[in-house]
């Protein structure tokens, strides 16, 4: 779920959960619930891959530098992970 919002996040503007859990419905056609968002945004956010900004009306998630750094390395290494979990299943 990290590498799924880091990358959405990469492609658009601050997200927020609400936003998060729409394009995790439509693009893989499976909802998961507000809890299971939030508590990925706050793992997230103390490990440093996003910052969060209150608005008036919500709360967005940002990439920080190291958010991006991990994205970008990802980026990268996508033939091989892709390898290996094809090899997992």
């Amino acid at each position: 779920m990290d590498i799924i919002f880091l990358s959405e996040r990469n492609k658009s503007a601050p997200l927020s959960a609400y936003a998060f859990k729409k394009i995790v419905d439509q693009k893989f056609g499976f909802q998961i619930s507000a809890g299971t968002v939030y508590a990925l945004l706050y793992s997230m956010e103390r490990g440093d891959l996003v910052k969060r900004e209150v608005t008036q009306t919500k709360r967005i998630y940002e990439l920080t530098k190291k958010g991006t750094e991990v994205i970008d390395s990802i980026s990268v290494l996508k033939d091989e992970i892709f390898q290996y979990t094809k090899n997992i299943f």
